[in-house]
């Protein structure tokens, strides 16, 4: 029996951990329905990695689940048609395991395609793990029933329950840091800066009140580079952060914590299956389903108002909540699915199903496979690789840009010169646009002297004039006299 689970991989292990804890439940499952251990072999596939031939030589598909449905920022629909088209053409049946919708509006882009996918025969079972009147909704012309179920990394605490430690006496609070641009990409307006001022606000009112802390992020490089960035930025010592590089790692911080301030849905979801109390911020519809299904939907809280102030007053009631503890039958929801889905597809009787208690005792016993600290590590390296690699990119595609421009002015110059001659004058052009403003200068001058010569002849004519109406005044006055004379000796 050769089974595929397609999931993402991803460095935010809350993605790595839908996938760890789905294979540890498959394969209880299998042995409830009587299936060797031996008689098994679970091959595993990036959902951002189609491998034709992995999928041709299964006897069935899982998509363990997470927030893949719709038409979000990440993509994945794509690539999911893919894969079940793929499994379409050699008659391989496929089953959608806990689904969920990571930009529930965005649905509404293109509902065909949605309900296509549900529609295809090739899919033989699903279960959705928020949602339900939405699945329904496109699911209503196809056989398939939706069923509720639980996300698989809510059996995260079982499934490494070996490798947890005990925890501090002291109460310790951990605070959740997530990138930057996660709040935009979801249509929330809240940057960086408020993020980090919010951590900063709510690390302050912590410490006032004598409760310790942690920063921690659920690895993703992004998500560590931003709490790199505020512990700069705000002085937060190094021993105050936490920066898993696994998915172990990521269970072993919040296990050592009393209570979680959270962001991303699977620190909630983490600590929820270590029977550590949170609340979470709400930037995704997710959020609020989560914990709607889990009895406590005030612990999902928005960003609003005094967001530091509103957390602290919540996170800190959570310190006293000792009765706060996963609720059994809805872990056991997933399992029953799993149970009748194989059961359906292979033609598998189930005498009697696990208990809770026979599950979870299978998932202690088998524990985690050391190669997933390896998967872990390798995705990791990959994407901080695939960042640095576009951060490469971009820095040649300036540096191109810049020796573009460097050689356009350089084209503009030799064009200018062989116009206009160089900046010392030299140049036919040049020399005769020289000419040219030296002659204009010299009739300026020119012109000037004429207007001043003018001016001095006119004054002078004036004085002339001046001194002849004199002469001509008083010969008038003689002349007068004269004949007054003459006329007088008559």
């Amino acid at each position: 029996m050769k089974i595929l689970i397609v999931s993402f991989f991803d460095d935010n292990f809350g993605d790595m951990l839908i996938r760890i804890c789905f294979e540890n439940l498959l394969r209880c499952a299998l042995e409830n329905l009587g299936v060797k251990e031996d008689e098994i072999q679970i091959e595993k596939m990036n959902q951002m990695e189609i491998d034709s031939d992995k999928i041709f030589s299964s006897d069935v598909v899982f998509f363990s689940g997470g927030a893949m449905f719709g038409f979000n920022y990440q993509n994945f629909l794509e690539n999911i048609e893919k894969i079940v088209s793929l499994a379409q053409s050699r008659n391989i049946p496929v089953v959608f395991s806990s689904l969920g919708v990571n930009h529930i509006e965005s649905c509404q882009g293109d509902e065909t395609r949605l309900c296509a996918l549900l529609e295809n025969k090739t899919v033989k079972y699903m279960s959705v793990r928020e949602h339900p009147e939405l699945f329904e909704k496109y699911a209503k012309n196809s056989h398939l029933d939706v069923i509720g179920v639980c996300d698989p990394a809510v059996w995260a605490g079982t499934v490494y329950s070996k490798y947890i430690e005990k925890k501090e006496s002291k109460k310790t609070v951990g605070i959740n840091v997530v990138r930057g641009g996660l709040f935009k990409a979801n249509g929330i307006n809240w940057s960086l800066e408020k993020e980090e001022k919010y951590l900063s606000d709510l690390k302050n009112l912590l410490e006032k009140e004598g409760i310790d802390y942690r920063f921690f992020t659920n690895g993703s490089v992004l998500d560590c580079n931003t709490m790199k960035h505020f512990s700069v930025e705000y002085g937060i010592p190094e021993e105050k952060m936490i920066y898993p590089d696994t998915s172990l790692e990521l269970i072993r911080a919040v296990s050592s914590f009393d209570a979680v301030a959270c962001v991303r849905l699977h620190a909630s979801i983490v600590s929820y299956s270590l029977a550590v109390p949170s609340v979470n911020l709400v930037w995704n519809e997710k959020v609020p389903y989560f914990y709607k299904n889990i009895g406590y939907p005030e612990r999902a809280l928005p960003i609003e108002g005094d967001v530091a102030l509103n957390v602290f007053n919540e996170v800190t009631k959570l310190l006293h909540d000792s009765r706060y503890k996963p609720d059994e039958k809805y872990l056991m929801t997933l399992f029953d699915f799993l149970i009748d889905s194989l059961s359906g597809i292979f033609s598998l009787p189930c005498e009697k199903r696990y208990s809770f208690e026979q599950v979870s005792s299978y998932l202690k016993k088998h524990g985690v496979d050391e190669s997933e600290e390896m998967i872990d590590i390798s995705t990791k390296l990959k994407r901080g690789a695939h960042f640095y690699f576009n951060l490469f990119n971009a820095d040649r595609e300036k540096h191109k840009k810049i020796k573009e421009l460097e050689a356009e002015n350089k084209r503009i110059r030799e064009e200018y010169i062989s116009s206009f001659g160089d900046s010392d004058g030299s140049g036919s052009l040049a020399g005769e646009i020289e000419k040219l403003h030296k002659k204009l200068y010299k009739a300026q001058n020119e012109l000037e002297n004429y207007k001043n010569n003018y001016e001095k002849e006119r004054r002078r004519a004036d004085k002339y004039k001046a001194r002849l109406d004199k002469i001509n005044s008083r010969f008038i006055v003689r002349l007068y006299n004269k004949i007054k004379k003459l006329f007088g000796k008559k």
